[in-house]
């Protein structure tokens, strides 16, 4: 070793570890950690659960770990370049391809799908039950038609990975 190149020496695990947390905000970290330890513990033990569900699980904890870091320090995180609000119908399609992403995703198996099914009936509950009666800020007709949306991008894109993208 060269004498006086200290900066020159291999990093330990110590260091990168360091090196990750000061990058990444401690409550997206936290989120993460806590969304890949629901994911591991839910694609072992839920048979439903197919594995790229539990990838869409931990980028759901990445979401919400940057929510709750805009929410905690009073701006947000990622900056919208606009400063309009969404058309309904582009929020439309924003829930069908949304949909359809997840009915991809989870026409691994039929349980799969089921199961993906009913989670995206509770999310959609639990956003429908914020959004029209917590906050006040949506209307009920647009969250039934944001959901129906959503859900017929699930079914069709489930429909054709099941019968077409098989080979069946």
């Amino acid at each position: 070793m060269l004498v006086g190149v200290e900066w020159m020496k291999a990093p330990s695990m110590d260091d990168l570890l360091h090196l990750i947390l000061v990058l990444l905000r401690w409550r997206v970290f936290v989120a993460i950690s806590v969304a890949s330890g629901m994911a591991i513990l839910g694609v072992r033990y839920v048979p439903w659960l197919s594995g790229l569900q539990g990838l869409v699980v931990v980028a759901l904890g990445l979401f919400a770990g940057l929510a709750w870091e805009s929410r905690t320090e009073g701006q947000p995180v990622i900056k919208p370049p606009w400063s309009q609000d969404t058309k309904p119908t582009v929020a439309m399609l924003a829930f069908f391809i949304g949909g359809s992403f997840w009915g991809a995703i989870s026409s691994t198996s039929f349980a799969a799908a089921v199961f993906g099914a009913a989670l995206a009936v509770v999310g959609l509950a639990a956003w429908s039950w914020t959004g029209v009666v917590l906050r006040r800020n949506l209307r009920a007709k647009l969250a039934s038609l944001y959901s129906f949306s959503l859900l017929a991008g699930y079914a069709f894109a489930w429909f054709y990975f099941q019968h077409y993208a098989s080979g069946v």
